[in-house]
């Protein structure tokens, strides 16, 4: 029940129905508050007998040995474009770039991104269609993938929530698997509260709601990149999730407001 209120929690459902479905989850949180009484007081004295070993292993770093085939000389962007020639990079010794790399940042949540556009824009130009007409027919399905890879790239690095996935998968942590169902009640309920509230704003109280939420947003980034740095992946986690419920909240809010504008 606990599963199907969550996932109405971001449909923008009547008022009535959504004061219904409010009413429910309002009694389930009592008995899951004295339930998670109860589960505390047994984890903590099972935590005491045995110390926990639930931290993610980290992946190790990829490698970035690339020869070009074209000119043989060492570039550090792999599977990209040489260094040397500007060509695209053909065979690689090393794994795949994560986005990050691929645009030269830090794998980190505070990151550089006019460093990461700037980047972004160069290789674009160095993978444009029109630099290829010429080419060999496998050289240009070559640098067509990386343009792809590219865009998919930069498309990570802007958005905060997908930054966060690609973090913790980058550490052998998936947040979206079916066992990470979200556990925070209060944080359910304050999503449905700002759906029933968008449902009645006009542009102006939409815009105001939109800069509430992305407030949220921050908290948990900011949330998400000490719990990064703590190595506490649980928490992780749970800053995940709620990005992911604000981040469709700020998409919601920004068109209800552009809708009445």
């Amino acid at each position: 029940w606990l599963k199907f209120c969550s996932a109405f929690a971001m449909l923008r459902l009547p008022r009535p129905v959504a004061r219904v479905v409010g009413g429910h989850v309002r009694a389930c949180i009592a008995v899951r508050a004295q339930a998670r009484q109860l589960a505390a007081s047994s984890a903590s004295a099972a935590q005491k007998a045995a110390p926990q070993s639930q931290t993610a292993k980290a992946v190790p770093e990829q490698t970035a040995e690339v020869e070009c085939r074209w000119c043989k000389q060492a570039t550090a962007n792999a599977d990209r474009v040489c260094d040397a020639c500007q060509w695209v990079a053909s065979r690689t010794t090393g794994g795949e770039l994560s986005p990050f790399k691929m645009l030269g940042c830090a794998e980190c949540m505070h990151l550089k991104l006019e460093k990461a556009e700037a980047e972004y824009r160069r290789l674009q130009n160095v993978l444009h269609p029109d630099r290829f007409a010429r080419a060999p027919e496998e050289e240009q399905r070559l640098a067509q993938k990386q343009s792809a890879r590219v865009n998919e790239a930069i498309a990570i690095v802007r958005c905060p929530l997908r930054r966060a996935i690609e973090l913790c998968k980058l550490h052998g942590v998936d947040p979206l698997a079916e066992e990470q169902r979200i556990q925070d009640m209060e944080l359910m309920m304050e999503s449905m509260e700002i759906s029933e509230e968008l449902e009645e704003a006009d542009a102006e109280g939409a815009s105001a709601v939109l800069k509430r939420v992305n407030e949220r947003i921050g908290q948990h980034v900011q949330g998400f990149a000490k719990a990064k740095d703590a190595d506490d992946w649980e928490t992780a986690v749970q800053h995940v999730q709620a990005l992911q419920l604000f981040t469709r909240l700020a998409e919601q809010a920004a068109g209800h407001a552009s809708h009445y504008a």
